[in-house]
């Protein structure tokens, strides 16, 4: 299957397009119910930012913790695996998510880039007008 974008952005198929996009993985943790408080809370996060030293966190809820790890902090898939399964039986988390970004997430952050650079563009837009009109002034 192959995947065209609109802004003819990018060619090729899915896992082309999520591995030269994607920028790296996600991670959602889920703590079990009296894993709540904010000094565990604290704990698990140190772990996974000595695991996975770029991770950063995305969105923290009552039970659940999701966090973008960047590509270069995976050289193993297994050995990061193995790092997690650790964290999970050391502070007792009841189940984690290791995946790529998906190509949603992918298109997503592409149309993010294309609205900033329109804006960007206004922005200049708007400037230039305004040097022109007092430039027409003098």
């Amino acid at each position: 299957m192959e995947v065209i974008f609109a802004m003819s952005r990018c060619i090729g198929s899915i896992q082309h397009l999520k591995s030269k996009y994607g920028g790296g993985y996600t991670l959602e943790i889920k703590l079990k119910g009296e894993m709540t408080e904010a000094q565990q809370i604290s704990n698990i996060h140190d772990k996974i930012m000595q695991i996975f030293p770029q991770a950063s966190r995305q969105e923290s809820f009552v039970a659940m913790l999701t966090y973008k790890i960047p590509k270069n902090d995976v050289k193993s898939l297994s050995k990061a695996f193995s790092k997690l399964e650790e964290a999970k039986h050391s502070f007792d988390i009841e189940e984690y998510s290791f995946s790529q970004s998906t190509l949603e997430q992918v298109f997503m952050q592409f149309a993010k880039e294309q609205e900033n650079n329109e804006e960007d563009y206004k922005t200049l837009d708007t400037s230039f007008r305004w040097q022109q009109l007092q430039q027409n002034e003098c």
